[in-house]
């Protein structure tokens, strides 16, 4: 009688992997334009303020709508090294990470994927950073 009890709760169990594994790979982040100006800082406690029209603003939503998979939940919700922040998204870059939160609608609750960065994405993110330290 023990047995359909753990068959069922398997089953269950296996049911939510699966869900839980589509919805990672379903993943498919679209970042809202920010209204408000992007925030930048650092570890060291280097800060800057760029306008939304700024290019490198331009250059994130660009990178993240052309870098669509590899998109994951995680339980990693911080990146030590560098931050972006604005109204619509953050970005916080590790290592050989990025954490994204965003805001599927405005004023929405923000949504937190995390995504490797292969050595050929790393570039990019440095030249981002660089720039931002530059204002």
């Amino acid at each position: 009688m023990k047995r359909p009890f753990w068959i069922a709760a398997v089953g269950v169990v296996l049911c939510a992997l699966a869900a839980v594994i589509f919805y990672s790979h379903a993943i498919r982040p679209q970042l809202l334009p920010p209204t408000s100006p992007l925030t930048y800082s650092d570890g060291s406690g280097h800060s800057a303020e760029l306008p939304a029209s700024d290019p490198i603003v331009a250059s994130i939503l660009d990178w993240i709508a052309t870098h669509q998979s590899g998109w994951h939940i995680s339980f990693v919700t911080y990146a030590q090294r560098s931050h972006f922040s604005c109204d619509t998204f953050s970005v916080e870059l590790g290592e050989r990470h990025i954490v994204l939160n965003y805001a599927r609608y405005r004023g929405s609750v923000f949504r937190e994927l995390v995504r490797d960065l292969t050595p050929d994405e790393q570039p990019f993110w440095r030249d981002v950073v660089r720039a931002a330290t530059k204002t």
